[in-house]
């Protein structure tokens, strides 16, 4: 047992897929980040200082593994593999970083600080089974998803991965691109963007028009926007309207796909 001195229970704990470790966050004085071993009850520092108690700055765990990722001193990702006692460090995978649903792969947008400028609106993507960047594509994921909720923006196949990325300038939506494909077509006015699970498709609120409201949630004018959901096959492009009149205040209605990538 550890006495946490307060602890934020929106951070943690978070046990790993296996349920042998577990980390948690202490906010007396300036705030830590401990990892526990349940199997051999020992217990080590991931970070400390005001800091790595942000919400920001959560640790991550793989999906199906032992491996967490957690922010580097210098802002880049550290992935700390429990099983074999590495860490590497991933200093072209700028944190916040996350996992594809997968394992395989992981994401990171371009941030610098605490903003996104124009210039460097993009996503670097790391094979972690092959330890190389292997790709860097114009856009970032969806703002849901950078604050926790959402689908994920990257998926495995079997040629690689798809993605699906808001903030170009030219598009005014959602980028997808198919697995192998260095540029992407845009869905306009497409956001929320959630991946389906065997990436062949790809599901978004899609803005319509706004209407009068009293009710809430709306926007400061008291309007109300409403969107359309679409799912987009990958591989032809292909758009299907499956709802209208969808609304979630002024962030795009969160979309998830079942595991057998036949319902959201």
């Amino acid at each position: 047992m550890r006495h946490c001195g307060g602890c934020d229970g929106r951070f943690g704990p978070v046990w790993s897929p296996t349920g042998r470790y577990v980390y948690f966050a202490e906010l007396i004085q300036d705030g830590s980040v401990f990892l526990t071993d349940t199997t051999t009850l020992e217990t080590h520092l991931l970070g400390s200082g005001a800091s790595a108690t942000d919400m920001k700055y959560q640790p991550v765990w793989a999906p199906t593994s032992n491996r967490l990722l957690h922010p580097a001193e210098d802002g880049s990702s550290l992935l700390e593999d429990l099983e074999t006692n590495r860490t590497l460090k991933l200093p072209d995978i700028p944190w916040p970083a996350w996992f594809d649903a997968s394992g395989r792969y992981i994401y990171a947008p371009a941030y610098e600080g605490e903003r996104l400028p124009s210039s460097t609106r993009e996503t670097s993507v790391f094979d972690a089974a092959t330890g190389q960047l292997v790709a860097t594509r114009e856009g970032v994921p969806s703002s849901g998803r950078v604050y926790g909720s959402g689908g994920d923006p990257i998926a495995a196949t079997a040629n690689g991965f798809v993605a699906a990325l808001e903030g170009v300038v030219d598009c005014g939506g959602t980028i997808i691109y198919p697995a192998g494909a260095s540029e992407g077509f845009c869905i306009k006015g497409g956001f929320g963007a959630a991946i389906s699970p065997d990436g062949s498709r790809v599901a978004l609120a899609v803005r319509g028009e706004r209407v009068p409201t009293h009710f809430v949630p709306s926007d400061s004018d008291g309007m109300l926007q409403l969107h359309d959901i679409v799912i987009v096959n990958i591989s032809t492009g292909l758009t299907r309207t499956v709802a209208t009149q969808a609304v979630s205040g002024g962030w795009p209605p969160q979309i998830e796909w079942d595991a057998s990538s036949t319902q959201i």
